[in-house]
């Protein structure tokens, strides 16, 4: 089985660079985190361990459920959308929002089960071999999903009364 880039799941931010900037070796697996959705797959030994508390990341991947599997809902085309940050490339020629770019990812709502999640998640674990997720569970629990060769959780958003993402 070909191995799956990880790089895809890990965060972007500079803030997070150096906890989740690249994936990480903990508990005997290799993970990749962006903070809204981690991928655990077999333990690559190319891959140095991670500076996050491996006792923080088995509480967190222990929240990962076995179920009932289906496949990714229909997700909406992607629409882009002018970055705030730079104002679509007028005001910063590198902009952290965009990548200098001017365009970032239109926020996109999936309800699946009872979480509503963000569309752009769902597209990424699309790129994963066979996934599967487990719709099982609360508004604020993980949802759980597994592919040939790993398992993932991808939590949900946590939406206000007024509609607006927390």
């Amino acid at each position: 089985m070909k191995e799956i880039n990880l790089q895809p799941f890990c965060s972007t931010d500079p803030n997070r660079a150096e906890t989740m900037g690249k994936p990480f070796n903990a508990n005997g697996k290799t993970y990749a985190t962006n903070g809204h959705i981690l991928v655990e797959v077999e333990l690559r030994e190319s891959v140095i361990p991670g500076i996050l508390d491996p006792v923080k990341v088995k509480r967190v991947v222990d929240l990962w459920k076995e179920g009932s599997w289906e496949k990714l809902p229909r997700l909406p085309r992607k629409k882009d959308v002018l970055c705030i940050h730079c104002e679509g490339g007028k005001l910063l020629k590198l902009c952290d929002g965009c990548g200098g770019t001017g365009k970032v990812e239109a926020e996109q709502r999936i309800d699946i089960g009872e979480r509503t999640l963000n569309a752009k998640y769902l597209r990424l674990m699309k790129s994963l071999p066979n996934v599967r997720i487990n719709p099982a569970g609360g508004y604020q629990e993980p949802l759980s999903f597994k592919f040939d060769g790993g398992r993932g959780l991808l939590m949900p958003m946590n939406i206000a009364a007024d509609g607006r993402v927390k």
